[in-house]
């Protein structure tokens, strides 16, 4: 039963994942390659997006024991006519101290929800950026789509269950392939996504 049911199960899982295409969930991390998604404001991709500072043009990460650190600063963006720099290390945030990365994403989601100005503290000199509010975007930056590669990978699954079957010299080799093949394919997809 196995047997006949592998196949299957990868099948739904495809679907399963354009349902997640769908939702904007399971998304990838961002990417300029030509087949790229974006997804329109209230997204799960989106929120992430503003809740990390990229949509204003930076992104915050925690390194070490320290819990918010600058990563990056795009060309041309307003983190970067604010003179933020990558290694910045941020104490506060619109006022609120910062105790974690999620302190952290959770001041700047609602900066950018309520569209009010960023005013970060660094450490060091005790230097204050502003980076004014931004007008927000019609739909996120452009990122993976996981799901469709998820989709693809778990048809190709199927298929090539479909065809081992009749090549098959036991009960239980079909499903034993799914369940050696599928979490390796798995693996490199989690390296992309990001959600």
């Amino acid at each position: 039963m196995a047997v006949l049911i592998a196949p299957c199960m990868m099948i739904g899982l495809a679907f399963g994942r354009i349902g997640c295409l769908l939702n904007g969930c399971c998304y990838g991390g961002q990417t300029d390659w030509p087949w790229h998604v974006t997804f329109p404001q209230g997204s799960p991709p989106y929120a992430d997006q503003a809740s990390r500072g990229e949509l204003h043009g930076f992104k915050l990460e925690s390194r070490d024991s320290v819990p918010a650190v600058v990563a990056r600063v795009d060309v041309n963006s307003p983190a970067a006519a604010a003179e933020l720099k990558v290694g910045d290390v941020v104490q506060a945030i619109n006022g609120e101290p910062v105790k974690s990365l999620t302190d952290a994403r959770d001041a700047m989601a609602r900066s950018f929800r309520d569209q009010l100005a960023l005013q970060l503290k660094l450490s060091g000199d005790n230097k204050t950026v502003t980076i004014p509010p931004a007008a927000p975007p019609a739909r996120s930056r452009p990122v993976h789509p996981t799901q469709i590669y998820s989709a693809i990978d778990a048809g190709l699954l199927s298929w090539l269950l479909w065809s081992y079957f009749p090549f098959r010299r036991r009960d239980g080799q079909c499903i034993a392939l799914l369940l050696t093949i599928h979490p390796m394919t798995r693996f490199f997809l989690e390296v992309i996504r990001t959600d």
